[in-house]
């Protein structure tokens, strides 16, 4: 009951100094919609999400259906269907979104930083001597003597003890060390405040089976998405597992109530039909390409459907979500741009001018790296050893590092 209670609190901490609280019950999103604190960020925002809104719409009236409709009912033209599907953005599209936003009352001459960066608007992010402050237990002499003097049967004894005890701090606080892979389940759930109950499989099972009813136009775009994750080697043998967890992901509505960065412009009603369904798709994230590549690297961590779902619901809305929206919160997208170009001009700046001289701008090379937290980019362990540390430190901040 202790540790109950001090992971109550601790998550009640976490929550409030959230800039996007958690939508209570019988209200929708709107209802307690924070815009952003900068006013042109919030329009840039708005502007995006409406893009968004009217391609899906597009692509909607394009394959002749509704945004939901019964599976017996026929589309209206069923013979152009597959030329209509397509994704409706990829990172590449946020990235110019993110580089044309500019605050309108900063003036040119006033600025101590050069115009080299391709975000233009001046967010508050560490310098070198914050960052080794924030991460010193990563100082490579430190982390060389953890690893000569543990052994992973010790530390698996370790975090089984730990986890045991279930204090979400003492846990985060193990983690920087780095997580055995035969813990690194356990240890993600109860960090993420995972229980895979009876009621929950019910729920995964009932969201499953409601793809015999209904239908989605955006079903289509998931399934493609895993298909392509399907390609690659280290994948291929999870399409099934991933294409279910998927699927159940875009149609509930829990991630649309919970995601610490809420969509305005994404509410929408359904119909008459379905007024009490405001958000389109249910989970509230339109998909784009490589979603799915989110949830691939978990599949190593978990061969149960439930589990996989429930856990990578919870990674996405706590951090995940910040990667793919446009906000000036701290651990959004532009943010850690920001904190990418900021740090390699302070510590790189040769580097930097070259890479700019020569048409290589750095922020583009590696922007899709940011957008996927490395998943793609990485091998598997080397990706699972990376969220290993954002969910050790509970920041995003470590992506750009």
């Amino acid at each position: 009951l202790d540790t109950k209670l001090k992971n109550s609190i601790y998550k009640l901490h976490r929550q409030a100094i959230n800039d996007s609280p958690a939508i209570p019950d019988g209200l929708s999103p709107s209802s307690v919609y924070c815009a952003d604190r900068l006013d042109f960020v919030e329009k840039a925002k708005l502007k995006w999400e409406r893009r968004i809104r009217l391609e899906l719409d597009a692509m909607a009236a394009e394959m002749g259906v509704p945004l939901r409709r019964g599976k017996d009912e026929p589309r209206r033209h069923p013979d152009h269907s597959e030329q209509a599907i397509r994704f409706v953005y990829d990172d590449n599209d946020l990235l110019d979104v993110l580089s044309n936003i500019s605050n309108p009352n900063r003036a040119a001459t006033t600025t101590r930083v050069p115009s080299l960066c391709l975000i233009k608007v001046e967010l508050a992010v560490m310098d070198m001597a914050e960052v080794r402050s924030m991460f010193q237990e990563l100082d490579p002499t430190r982390r060389k003597s953890w690893t000569a003097a543990d052994d992973d049967g010790e530390r698996i004894k370790l975090f089984q003890r730990v986890t045991d005890v279930g204090y979400i701090p003492d846990v985060r606080q193990h983690a920087k060390r780095g997580v055995p892979q035969a813990a690194r389940p356990k240890v993600w759930q109860k960090i993420l405040g995972v229980d895979v109950s009876e009621a929950e499989r019910v729920y995964f099972q009932r969201i499953l089976d409601s793809l015999r009813e209904w239908e989605l136009v955006t079903d289509e775009l998931f399934r493609l998405d895993v298909s392509l994750m399907a390609s690659d080697d280290h994948y291929f043998v999870f399409e099934d597992m991933l294409a279910d967890c998927m699927a159940v992901f875009s149609r509930g509505p829990w991630l649309s109530r919970h995601a610490v960065v809420q969509s305005q412009a994404n509410e929408r009603s359904l119909g008459d039909q379905a007024r009490q369904e405001l958000v389109f798709p249910p989970c509230g994230v339109v998909p784009f390409r490589g979603i799915a590549m989110y949830a691939a690297p978990l599949c190593f961590l978990y061969s149960d459907a439930p589990h996989l779902y429930l856990t990578f619901r919870a990674i996405y809305a706590n951090y995940y979500c910040r990667l793919n929206t446009v906000s000036s919160q701290p651990g959004s997208i532009l943010h850690l741009a920001r904190q990418f170009e900021c740090l390699l001009l302070e510590a790189c700046p040769d580097l930097f001018f070259h890479l700019t001289q020569v048409g290589a701008v750095p922020l583009r090379l590696v922007f899709s790296w940011l957008f996927f937290g490395f998943a793609g980019a990485l091998e598997v362990d080397q990706v699972l050893a990376v969220w290993d540390l954002v969910l050790a430190w509970d920041s995003l901040v470590v992506l750009p590092l």
